[in-house]
């Protein structure tokens, strides 16, 4: 016998159901009621929702959300699970061991349904029992759309470092780099992973956006972090997720300004990495990877954390820092033998096997750069900026300063660049400048002073 099933038209109408179930069970944060109502608030908020309450007797066993556009034009539903493209995994929030009667009653239901509906999951990952419940199921597709990577923690520091840095030279390398950015100021690295840290440093949170947005000035970018439509919707997840203690947000600073954040998201024992960004004027300090040594470091010295999960995608810094990988897959049902259905199916069976062979070539990837040129008219604030060896008497400047980091921040990324690289090989650095602006660089160490003038 199944299950009984409610439905609602929205999270609001059973939100005591949903919030009451997931002070009981420990359900995947995608499917939060905080998470899901701020993506429909700004990721779509013209889909229909219908939500899925399973209950034998009176009491809760899980929930179904669901989200659909309504097109009269076609004679067929298409749902998706909510968070669609935002949530890394979409495991449903179950009671232990009742995934089964859960899909099972619920594909009963759309099989009795009058209307034509076909289902699309997207990031079901294969160790989740939904993946081995889904892959059972004789009417539907499965494919595979990331590779997820994830490192297990260690109770010892050396022993994790040493792992995934076998050679002494390349750990000798990488702990340099912090020392070297010593050398550009008061370097400081803050977690925020409760409400009480997170009013405290809830202003370095602004700084994130800018960075993240000119990291990706020419590029599309799917997190749509830095996107103005959409930073409302991290800044919301910031409040809500630290006082739920599932954010988990990582910052380098310099002087209380932030180069490097890692926003991760918290599930039990897991750490789930989410959006990452950094000052593109630090490329020469493989911030990334210093970033992701002082973050194993710290998780690693309070032994709450057993994975460190790298989610979608398999970039080259993942891979360095990785132990295994896990696989999220896509799936597509449908529950009518209308001729139609079988077509529509067919049409994004074709387009699903399209895009992933896409990604998988790397056309994705080189197709986003290059929309992301033509489309977005904001320029570089350092095109036209020329940085070129001088002399003292031809800058002429009225005064010369000694660096500071906050200074040097006000400046365009061309100088700044310029004057961090400098500063990495050893140099000392001054700043020449006439009538309160500065229009040089002065660089020394032991061969002697030498002048740019930025023009």
């Amino acid at each position: 016998m199944g299950l009984e099933i409610v439905v609602y038209d929205s999270v609001e109408q059973c939100a005591d159901i949903i919030k009451e179930f997931q002070k009981k069970e420990p359900i995947n944060i995608f499917f939060t009621y905080e998470w899901m109502t701020l993506w429909k608030m700004y990721f779509a908020p013209k889909m229909k929702e219908r939500i899925l309450v399973f209950q034998e007797g009176d009491e809760i066993i899980g929930y179904m959300p669901l989200v659909y556009k309504k097109r009269i034009i076609l004679p067929f539903t298409i749902y998706h699970y909510y968070g669609i493209r935002k949530s890394n995994y979409t495991h449903l929030p179950v009671k232990r061991g009742r995934v089964a009667d859960i899909y099972d009653s619920a594909f009963e239901f759309f099989k009795q349904g009058k209307k034509r509906v076909i289902l699309y999951i997207d990031n079901i990952n294969n160790s989740s029992d939904d993946y081995l419940v889904l892959s059972e199921k004789s009417n539907g597709w499965k494919f595979l759309q990331h590779l997820c990577p994830y490192a297990r923690t260690d109770r010892s520091w050396d022993n994790f470092f040493s792992r995934h840095f076998k050679k002494s030279k390349r750990r000798s390398k990488l702990r340099s780099f912090k020392s070297k950015l010593e050398r550009t100021g008061g370097v400081s690295f803050v977690r925020i992973n409760d409400y009480e840290s997170y009013l405290k440093h809830k202003e370095l949170l602004e700084q994130t956006f800018f960075i993240h947005k000119l990291r990706f000035q020419n590029e599309i970018n799917s997190s749509g972090y830095s996107d103005g439509r959409h930073s409302d919707f991290y800044r919301n997840v910031f409040r809500e997720f630290a006082l739920l203690k599932i954010l988990d947000m990582s910052l380098i600073c310099i002087d209380n300004i932030v180069i490097s954040f890692v926003m991760a998201l918290r599930q039990q024992e897991k750490l789930i990495h989410y959006v990452p960004g950094f000052h593109i004027a630090f490329k020469c300090y493989s911030l990334g990877h210093l970033h992701l040594m002082n973050l194993f470091h710290a998780i690693i010295d309070e032994q709450q954390i057993k994975c460190f999960d790298f989610s979608l995608g398999t970039e080259e810094y993942k891979n360095r820092w990785a132990d295994d990988v896990t696989s999220n897959y896509s799936f597509i049902f449908r529950f009518n033998a209308d001729p139609l259905v079988r077509f529509a199916v067919f049409c994004i069976n074709c387009i699903t096997k399209l895009k992933l062979f896409g990604r998988n070539k790397g056309w994705n990837r080189k197709i986003k750069k290059l929309i992301g040129r033509l489309s977005k008219k904001n320029k570089a604030a350092t095109e036209g900026i020329q940085i070129v060896p001088s002399s003292f008497a031809s800058i002429n400047p009225s005064e010369e300063t000694a660096y500071s980091f906050p200074m040097l921040m006000t400046m365009p990324v061309k100088v700044q660049t310029f004057v961090i690289e400098q500063l990495y090989i050893g140099k000392a650095i001054d700043f020449l400048l006439k009538e309160d602006k500065i229009i040089g660089i002065k660089t020394k160490d032991a061969k002697g002073d030498r002048f740019y003038k930025i023009c």
